[in-house]
């Protein structure tokens, strides 16, 4: 049965709150997470993912919403950050890899690509990606890693962000994105905001406790992005998405850290 949480899964602090009205999600006053609550077990969480990937395009928000067009465009957008023109020469670890577009994408840039991916190994080996179900798994030193979309499934991504950052070489970096639970669309739409009403979304860390989770995890220098990013074509849509991004309501949290 679903676990009912007494206090916060990261600091552990008992002053939680009812988050959203008719929701099954709660709010750290003291770090600032939002957790689902009760959260699912991990027998839940392995049944829904396997039930996913019986068809991973049907259930793209379990098996990797980034389809190609869009991971390229995060891949150019990450060069830039990064002060490259591409990523030749680069090994890049991409955690939770999903169907493998944003691996696509990297190795079109020029990287040698990894991917992690504990439910679709199956699907990414049968690409021919070299994959692995662990991160225990890997070996070797990574110039980069990429993580999208996908640290709100995890019971312990601070854990998950220790483990990936030993896999960096010093001055390595790590590219984190997540939903943003402090965004507009999540403001207004509250319990009904589209990513906490996601079966597979267990939590959202707020802007200052995904910093913080970053540096726990032994990144010495954390830089919040504002890309500019077009998914409408609509010329007020896409003034509206600009201005959110810019301002930091948009949807999406994104982080640059260095080890």
């Amino acid at each position: 049965m679903a676990e009912n949480l007494l206090s916060c899964p990261y600091c552990g602090s008992r002053k939680i709150q009812k988050m959203w009205p008719q929701s099954h999600w709660d709010y750290c006053n003291t770090c600032g997470l939002y957790f689902r609550n009760p959260m699912p077990t991990q027998e839940e969480l392995d049944d829904l993912y396997a039930k996913s990937w019986q068809n991973p395009e049907r259930f793209r928000s379990e098996t990797g919403g980034t389809e190609l067009g869009l991971a390229r465009i995060y891949g150019k957008l990450l060069a830039g950050s990064l002060g490259l023109r591409n990523l030749k020469g680069l090994r890049i670890l991409d955690f939770g890899a999903g169907r493998g577009d944003m691996l696509k994408a990297l190795m079109e840039l020029g990287a040698e690509v990894v991917g992690v991916e504990p439910y679709g190994l199956d699907f990414l080996r049968a690409q021919g990606f070299e994959a692995y179900g662990k991160v225990s798994e890997v070996k070797g030193d990574f110039d980069g890693i990429v993580t999208i979309d996908v640290i709100e499934h995890l019971r312990n991504p601070w854990d998950t962000l220790k483990d990936l950052a030993a896999l960096l070489k010093t001055g390595g970096w790590i590219y984190v994105s997540t939903g943003n639970p402090t965004g507009l669309n999540a403001k207004i739409n509250r319990g009904n905001w589209r990513e906490a009403k996601k079966a597979g979304h267990l939590l959202f860390p707020s802007p200052s406790t995904m910093e913080r989770m970053l540096c726990e995890a032994g990144f010495t220098k954390v830089k919040r992005l504002r890309w500019l990013i077009r998914f409408h074509r609509n010329p007020l849509r896409v003034m509206a998405n600009y201005i959110m991004q810019m301002t930091g309501l948009d949807g999406e949290l994104r982080y640059l850290a260095w080890k």
